[in-house]
């Protein structure tokens, strides 16, 4: 491991852990270093749009993690979290368009594809909602909320 990347996961350590302790503004001013540091680490991007989640400024947020999807689309966890933004944002058109990746990311997750029917559900394109609940409960049987 270079001092470089060593010095780059120890500062999204601390960020981290300070965002976890109540400490969001010094945990912001930290993650913002990190991707001045290094625009390429998607990783600072996403845990930064986290803290902007946490502090209420979605637009920041969306901002932060279109960049981190940018630098790594096939990240299944920012691409969730890019879903829900937009969910936040009431861009339904945008979040079915996430939801959709992730489907084709890990066709298999049950949540996935409940998900998406509900986002579907929520306009009414309920044809369209009704595959997705299918598809959610023949790959998870169990999963009561589909029901």
């Amino acid at each position: 491991m270079t001092t470089s990347l060593y010095s780059e996961n120890a500062t999204l350590a601390k960020a981290i852990a300070l965002r976890e302790s109540g400490q969001l503004p010094a945990s912001l001013s930290l993650l913002h270093v990190a991707c001045d540091e290094n625009p390429m680490n998607s990783t600072a991007w996403h845990q930064l749009g986290i803290g902007y989640v946490r502090a209420g400024k979605i637009d920041h947020a969306r901002q932060c993690l279109l960049r981190a999807a940018e630098i790594s689309p096939d990240s299944i966890e920012i691409t969730s979290h890019l879903a829900n933004i937009f969910v936040l944002k009431k861009d339904m058109d945008a979040a079915i368009e996430q939801a959709r990746k992730l489907v084709t990311l890990n066709p298999d997750a049950a949540e996935t594809h409940l998900f998406i029917g509900n986002l579907y559900a929520s306009r009414a394109q309920l044809d369209d909602a009704l595959h997705c609940v299918r598809a959610a409960i023949e790959r998870a049987p169990a999963m009561v909320t589909a029901y």
